[in-house]
């Protein structure tokens, strides 16, 4: 009498053992994902359970942070109200400072980099871009 296998298993199949598992495959198994509660892709789980370029569009960094303020300015003498008058030159690392200075919220991000943005030689306005 014959029996037939039924245990679902290829009789063909090498015996030789389970595979080896590598360590990408090991890092790869312990990562969970989720998808995003937003937009559906796949992301690493974080507190907001969104991914991150829907996190970028729905939180604002910059809120709090001054857009515009206004500096003193002698025409005669070209100097800047600090605390006291102070000298600087257009575009300067003293003018640069003293911008930084006076905006509002910059304790509360990290700044990266900071410089003047080029307006007209006839205008009064100073315009610095800020990268935080």
């Amino acid at each position: 009498m014959a029996t037939a296998n039924t245990s679902g298993l290829d009789s063909t199949k090498d015996k030789s053992g389970p595979e080896k598992m590598t360590e990408n495959d090991k890092a790869a198994m312990k990562v969970h994902r989720i998808r995003c509660c937003l937009c559906g892709v796949m992301t690493e789980p974080n507190p907001a359970n969104t991914c991150i370029n829907c996190l970028k569009q729905k939180v604002d960094i910059t809120e709090g942070i001054s857009k515009d303020l206004i500096l003193q300015h002698c025409r005669e003498c070209n100097r800047y109200l600090r605390p006291g008058w102070v000298s600087a030159d257009l575009e300067s690392a003293e003018l640069l400072a003293l911008c930084l200075k006076h905006v509002k919220g910059l304790k509360r991000v990290k700044l990266l980099d900071a410089q003047f943005i080029w307006t007209e030689p006839h205008s009064r306005r100073i315009k610095v871009k800020l990268t935080v």
